[in-house]
C-alpha cells in the first residue's frame, strides 16, 4: 500500500471549480497518486466533487465510473436560478432545492448516505469547509459524523493558531456539501440543535469557551465566506495522520480571487450592526431575513495572496517543504505544453454558478486543470517518477514563486 502522505485542497467557484477540480482528481488517477491522498478539503464547487468521489468509494465504483456520474449530473442540473425563485416564496427554503438534487448524486444503495457512512473508509478522509451564519466562524463537516466551528488568529502572525469547538452531528452527506455550497446571501442550510451534540475535546487543538450555547436552529452558509480555498482546514488540524509535520499539500484553486480583508467591528459598531440586531434566528417568514442581515455582517474575509504566502511559510517552519507543495490556479497558463493566455483568461472568466458551462467549455477546464497539476507537481515536488515529468519542466523553490512584496512573509 503506497504511502497516505498526500493532503488536497478543492476550492470553491461553482461549476467552474467542479469541472476544473475533475480535471485534478483524473490527472491523479491517471499518475497513479490519488492513493496516496489521505485528505481532501472542499469548499462549495470543491466539495461537490469530493462528496461525489466520497460517495464513488462507498458504492466501490471504479474511477471512470465516478467521472462519467459526476460529469453527467454537473451538466444536467442547474441548480442556483432554481433555489434563487423558490426564495421569492417565504415557506421555501431554497437550500432545500439544491439538497434534494445532491441526495440523487450522493445515494448507495437506495440511501442517503451519512457523514458517519465515511468512517468505513480508510482513506482518505473528508472535511467540507461551511460558515457559521451566527458566529461568523468557519465550520466543516468530517469524516464520521464530526463537526468543528473553529476561529484563526487576529493577526497575520499569528493567522494558524487556530481555536476549535468540537460538536457530534451525524448529518447526510447530502446535506454536508449543500452546506459548503450554499451560495452567500440567498441560500441557507439548517440543522437542529438537538442534532448537534457536544463532543470531547481533542488536546491537540486548543480549545477556548466562545460560543457554547449554539442557536436554534444552526444556520450555515457557503464556506468562501471565510476561506474559498480549503487550505486552513489541512493546516489547522488534518494533516495527513502519521505524516502531520511531513506531507505534500496539494492546494487546486479554481474560485474567484478575493481581495478584500476586513475586520471584525469594534466599539459600538460592534452593538449597531444590522446583523447585530438581530441575536437569535426568529421562526417562520422572518428568518430568511434575518440569515441575510447576519451574512452581510459576517467579517474576516481571507485575501487568496495572504492565505497562500501563510501556507508557504508554515510549509516551511513545519520543516515539512522538502516533500513539496503543488499549488495552482486557474488563471495561469502552461507555456509548455502550449496553452494560449487568451484560451486561460477565458476559462478563468466563467463564472462561478451552479449551472453548466457547456460541453466544450467543461472539457477545456477539465484539461486545463489536468495540465496545471501536472506542471506544477512536475516543478515542486518529487511525487513523480523520471518519465511522468512534464517535458521543459524546471524544479523551482516555492520561495522563488512568492508574488513581489511577499518577500517579508
Amino acid at each position: 500500500m503506497p504511502p497516505q502522505d498526500v493532503a488536497l485542497a478543492l476550492s470553491g467557484g461553482g461549476y467552474r471549480a467542479a469541472f476544473f477540480h475533475l480535471g485534478v482528481l483524473r490527472k491523479l488517477h491517471e499518475l497513479a497518486l490519488l492513493d496516496r491522498v489521505a485528505v481532501i478539503s472542499g469548499v462549495s464547487g470543491g466539495s461537490i466533487v469530493a462528496g461525489a468521489y466520497a460517495q464513488s468509494l462507498l458504492n466501490r465504483e471504479d474511477f471512470h465510473a465516478f467521472l462519467g456520474k459526476t460529469r453527467r449530473f454537473l451538466e444536467a442540473k442547474t441548480l442556483d436560478l432554481p433555489a434563487l425563485l423558490s426564495e421569492l416564496l417565504p415557506w421555501q427554503k431554497s437550500s432545500r432545492r439544491i439538497e434534494e438534487s445532491f441526495e440523487r448524486l450522493l445515494t448507495g444503495d437506495g440511501q442517503v448516505s451519512r457523514m458517519s457512512d465515511l468512517a468505513r473508509l480508510p482513506s482518505p478522509r473528508f472535511v467540507f469547509n461551511a460558515t457559521a451564519v451566527h458566529s461568523g466562524r468557519g465550520w466543516r463537516f468530517v469524516s464520521g459524523g464530526r463537526v468543528e466551528e473553529w476561529e484563526l488568529g487576529q493577526t497575520h502572525d499569528a493567522a494558524f493558531s487556530c481555536s476549535v469547538d468540537r460538536y457530534a452531528c451525524d448529518v447526510t452527506l447530502a446535506k454536508a456539501v449543500t452546506a459548503s455550497a450554499a451560495f452567500p446571501l440567498f441560500s441557507a442550510v439548517t440543522i437542529d440543535r438537538r442534532d448537534v451534540l457536544d463532543a470531547p475535546e481533542e488536546s491537540t487543538v486548543e480549545h477556548r469557551e466562545f460560543y457554547q450555547d449554539l442557536p436554534d436552529p444552526v444556520c450555515l452558509s457557503d464556506g468562501g465566506i471565510r476561506d474559498n480555498s480549503g487550505l486552513t482546514s489541512i493546516i489547522t488540524g488534518h494533516q495527513p495522520p502519521g505524516y502531520e509535520s511531513d506531507y505534500y499539500l496539494v492546494g487546486s484553486d479554481a474560485g474567484a480571487i478575493v481581495n478584500l480583508l476586513r475586520d471584525p467591528p469594534t466599539g459600538l459598531r460592534r452593538f449597531l450592526h444590522v446583523g447585530s440586531l438581530l441575536s437569535a434566528p426568529p421562526r417562520g417568514r422572518f428568518r430568511k431575513a434575518h440569515y441575510l442581515l447576519r451574512q452581510f455582517e459576517i467579517m474576516g474575509h481571507h485575501n487568496n495572496r495572504v492565505v497562500v504566502a501563510l501556507i508557504l511559510r508554515e510549509h516551511r517552519v513545519r520543516n515539512s517543504s522538502r516533500k513539496g507543495m503543488a499549488m495552482l490556479r486557474i488563471d495561469e497558463a502552461i507555456g509548455e505544453i502550449g496553452e494560449r493566455a487568451e484560451t486561460v483568461c477565458e476559462l478563468s472568466g466563467v463564472e462561478t454558478r451552479l449551472r453548466s458551462p457547456g460541453w466544450n467549455t467543461a472539457e477545456s477546464l477539465m484539461n486545463h486543470g489536468a495540465n496545471l497539476l501536472w506542471a506544477r507537481l512536475s516543478e515542486y515536488t518529487d511525487l513523480l517518477s523520471a518519465d511522468q515529468v512534464m517535458p521543459l519542466t524546471q524544479k523551482r523553490r516555492h520561495k522563488d514563486a512568492l508574488l513581489p512584496g511577499d518577500e517579508s512573509l
